[in-house]
């Protein structure tokens, strides 16, 4: 039995989702609830095995020393980069041409970001602070 530290819902389901896709048997899986960055020092004392952690969280436990195993998002949804993208039914009804050529250039960036890290940099969007606000990002809207 693997303990893994988290919540039921999405952490169990993107857990449970990425280890069958990767044809791993998962049914002795247990969840112990833990809190914020409590799941580090629970693995350092071997209280649990793992701990399941989105950003910037993943990224504390890795300067902590933890080592991530599993990346849940990508393994449980094909393209899916640390969170999924959701629209709307009548959206996503309307719009199937823009859904599948997204999907696509989502995949497209995930290799070109895995083979070529400096190609990507030099042309990420910028992070822009506003007044009132602690952090905001300067997008170009999606077109067909």
């Amino acid at each position: 039995t693997a303990r893994i530290g988290g919540s039921p819902g999405i952490p169990d389901w993107t857990t449970r989702k990425s280890l069958e896709n990767l044809g791993v048997k998962h049914g002795k899986l247990q969840w112990v609830r833990v809190s914020g960055d409590d799941g580090i020092s629970a693995v350092k004392k071997r209280e649990i095995d793992a701990v399941w952690y989105s950003q910037p969280s993943g990224a504390r436990a890795v300067r902590a020393g933890l080592v991530p195993i599993l990346s849940v998002n990508a393994n449980s949804i094909p393209n899916a980069v640390g969170g999924y993208y959701i629209t709307s039914r009548d959206f996503a009804a309307a719009n199937p041409s823009i859904l599948t050529k997204f999907t696509k250039g989502v995949a497209e960036a995930n290799i070109l970001a895995t083979n070529d890290p400096a190609a990507v940099k030099a042309v990420v969007v910028e992070p822009e602070v506003r007044p009132g606000h602690r952090r905001g990002v300067r997008a170009q809207p999606l077109s067909e």
